[in-house]
């Protein structure tokens, strides 16, 4: 009964070595596995890190960029406004001449109006003294 229960023992004992065996192996595979996961994460918190010093370098440098496109865009635009200006100062001279030279034209049609009636008041004064 004893050599059973040795050879019982024994029998555990190798089980319980195989399947420790087993764990380890497990074990220093996940060991393995972790040590791979922590350094890919190191590699991809410094990209992070990396990438957000660009990020704050080249933040500063869009905000130039923008106030120069606005400064370039406001330029732009008050050189449209004076060139409309210069347009219609140019158009409004353009209309007070034509305006003063219909003028112009009205009095010396008026006048020339007159000189027809002067002329039919002459003619009917001469015709009325032939006749007296």
């Amino acid at each position: 009964m004893l050599k059973k229960r040795c050879k019982g023992i024994i029998k555990s004992k190798i089980q319980l070595e195989v399947k420790l065996k087993e764990t380890t192996e497990t074990l220093e595979d996940e060991e393995e596995i972790n040590a791979e996961l922590t350094a890919k994460k190191r590699k991809l918190e410094d990209e992070c890190s990396e990438l957000k010093k660009d990020f704050d370098d080249l933040e500063p440098t869009l905000a130039k960029v923008e106030k120069e496109k606005h400064a370039t865009e406001n330029k732009n635009l008050t050189k449209d406004m004076a060139s409309q200006d210069e347009s219609i100062a140019k158009f409004t001279k353009e209309k007070k001449a034509l305006q003063e030279a219909h003028q112009q034209t009205l009095d010396d049609l008026q006048l020339e109006g007159s000189l027809e009636q002067v002329k039919k008041l002459r003619m009917d004064l001469e015709r009325v003294l032939r006749m007296t």
